[in-house]
């Protein structure tokens, strides 16, 4: 038979330990509420303007990444410069873009383009044009896949494909790229550092590739809207089209100024150094 002493000895480790794995559960449960839920992407009624929240994009992580003063991942552009990018993803589609570029060229606007690469294979033309015209072309991989579910190996060809079309087409590497849905790891990182560049992401995504209205892509678009924002958008999406006069229109009224990717960046780089 155990002595008094001893038995509450017993009591006492029990409850620490029974303390302990609540503290630990609550500590999880809090931690499990702050990650990204899942989110419905079906299109709301036309003049509904909810954004959806940065998706794949896990608590304190949408920040821009550095090795020393060079810039590794842009996330945000400079918040004290009053400008924008547009970015126009998972083309080009010929004939959609020669519209979309005729309209930029109206608007007197230089956006980034990130392309895929077999989509390039077949219409090298078209990219040799945006470039002709002043815009970016980013790498947005050969087969638009989501890099995480493969190898190292099979993620750089991914890249290094893509990058070899691009430059087949219009004579220049990429300095950019963006994975597709965002789907980043440190073999993405690394991937791109092996073809001479950055990954790009973005910080206002008005879901534009479900086809909701325009002036929900509009009003999704603005919400959220500052200095150094990178705006998600995709190539081949008429409402988008539709959108875009007003777009510029709002944002040139509000102070904005257009860039391209690589220009944000090098604004970025150059403020960095100067702190």
């Amino acid at each position: 038979m155990l002595k008094p002493g001893v038995c509450r000895g017993i009591i006492i480790r029990r409850c620490l330990i029974g303390v302990i794995w609540l503290l630990a559960l609550l500590a999880g449960a809090r931690t499990l509420a702050q990650l990204p839920r899942r989110i419905d992407r079906t299109p709301p009624a036309t003049g509904v303007a909810v954004k959806p929240p940065l998706l794949w994009v896990l608590p304190g992580e949408a920040i821009n990444r550095w090795q020393g003063t060079r810039l590794l991942s842009l996330w945000r552009g400079d918040v004290n410069r009053r400008e924008v990018t547009l970015t126009f993803d998972d083309g080009p589609h010929p004939a959609f873009t020669a519209r979309l570029l005729d309209l930029l060229k109206r608007e007197k606007v230089k956006a980034t383009f990130f392309v895929v690469g077999k989509k390039v294979d077949e219409a090298p033309e078209t990219v040799a044009r945006i470039v002709r015209e002043g815009h970016e072309v980013g790498n947005h991989t050969y087969n638009h896949v989501n890099l995480d579910k493969l190898s190292r190996e099979q993620a750089e060809k991914e890249i290094s494909h893509a990058s070899a079309s691009i430059q087949r087409a219009c004579g220049i590497k990429p300095l950019s790229f963006r994975p597709p849905g965002g789907h980043h790891s440190e073999i993405v990182y690394q991937a791109a550092a092996k073809q001479g560049a950055r990954v790009v992401f973005w910080t206002d995504d008005p879901g534009d590739f479900a086809k909701p209205a325009p002036d929900v892509i509009m009003a999704r678009t603005l919400k959220d809207l500052g200095n150094g924002s990178d705006i998600l958008l995709h190539d081949g999406i008429e409402q988008t089209l539709q959108m875009l006069p007003a777009l510029i229109a709002r944002l040139r009224r509000d102070g904005y100024q257009f860039v391209t990717v690589s220009e944000m960046a090098r604004h970025l780089e150059t403020s960095h150094r100067g702190k």
